[in-house]
């Protein structure tokens, strides 16, 4: 039923009336990986573009008048891209190491600023990528059990496996940090995994190249990519000042721009907001669907982003754009922050 309701309002273009009211001045763009198709997990496509599909969005959007600016620029000339409208600003989380070898070129190519918010535990060899590990899971079995507070929960990994996957990594995210790790331990011994190490991430060397080209942009991810929600006020803030300041030592420039990891409402939030300021950071953007309108002025440590789709849903990307699904989904309020 959603995907028919989608597809009817991409055809018929009920997203455009959105638009005048809705669209705001600025897109941020939410990214994750940049693979070639045969890479992919299939899994989680929200997370997953091919280098084609972007080059392509890159494309049609400078044809249609888009201009792709950095979150510097955006601070330093906040009033002129208020008046301009249609401006757009990448950001790709983690510090994944197809950002450089497939996503770097492109923006090379097309001149268009970037911004990738590196997790510390990425280049240093020590990230958990549990999120590999549950596909690995779903895609080794047909059926999981896992228990909840509603009793044993059956899941059809080989009916649904987009869904099963959905549905695990909203149940991991709910455990604290030790009922995580004894959950994946239990999950792969239960139902085996295809999971093996791979070199996913960007090597701190390449992470300095990038900081060198004008181009680009190093953010901040925090350290282990961890629920800051889950953690106490002074440890939360702590991963947060570490993150920043093994970053900047590396690159040898301030790091003044942050991303929460699981940016929702119940991930990030007021208390958030406000370590993000006391960390030193300029900005700070959630995982909230929206667009930025001028008085995102002073809410520059809530600011919202649009992920970017390929697959299934694509025909959520003008939605998005248009400001149509923020709208129905905040009840027509434009200014998206909690």
């Amino acid at each position: 039923m959603k995907k028919l309701l989608l597809a009817g309002v991409h055809h018929l273009g009920l997203y455009r009336l959105f638009t005048p009211f809705y669209g705001g001045h600025t897109s941020i763009i939410l990214l994750h990986r940049v693979r070639p198709a045969q890479q992919t997990t299939g899994l989680d496509g929200g997370h997953e573009v091919t280098p084609e599909f972007l080059e392509a969005f890159i494309e049609e959007r400078k044809r249609c008048g888009w201009r792709f600016i950095s979150l510097d620029y955006l601070l330093d000339n906040y009033e002129e891209c208020s008046r301009r409208k249609r401006n757009l600003i990448i950001t790709l989380d983690d510090g994944y190491q197809d950002n450089y070898r497939y996503a770097y070129p492109l923006f090379q190519k097309y001149r268009v600023p970037f911004t990738i918010y590196v997790t510390t535990s990425f280049p240093d060899g020590t990230a958990d990528l549990w999120w590999y590990k549950l596909a690995s899971v779903v895609n080794n079995t047909q059926e999981i059990f896992i228990d909840s507070a509603m009793g044993t929960v059956v899941i059809p990994a080989a009916v649904d496996p987009r869904g099963a996957f959905r549905t695990l990594r909203r149940h991991f995210l709910s455990l604290g940090r030790e009922e995580q790790a004894d959950f994946l331990e239990d999950l792969m011994e239960r139902y085996g995994s295809q999971y093996r190490e791979e070199r996913f991430a960007m090597s701190w060397d390449e992470i300095l190249q990038l900081s060198r080209d004008e181009l680009c942009t190093i953010g901040s991810h925090t350290t282990s990519h961890g629920n800051l929600r889950k953690l106490g006020r002074e440890e939360a803030l702590r991963d947060m000042v570490l993150a920043k300041s093994e970053t900047e030592q590396r690159i040898g420039k301030p790091v003044l721009h942050f991303s929460y990891p699981y940016g929702t409402e119940q991930e990030a939030s007021w208390r958030e907001e406000q370590l993000a300021r006391e960390a030193g950071f300029k900005t700070a953007v959630t995982t909230r669907i929206g667009n930025l309108f001028y008085e995102h002025i002073q809410h520059l440590y809530l600011l919202p982003r649009i992920p970017l789709q390929q697959g299934a849903f694509e025909r959520l990307n003008p939605i998005y754009l248009s400001g149509m699904y923020s709208a129905i989904a905040r009840r027509f309020r434009r200014v998206v922050t909690h």
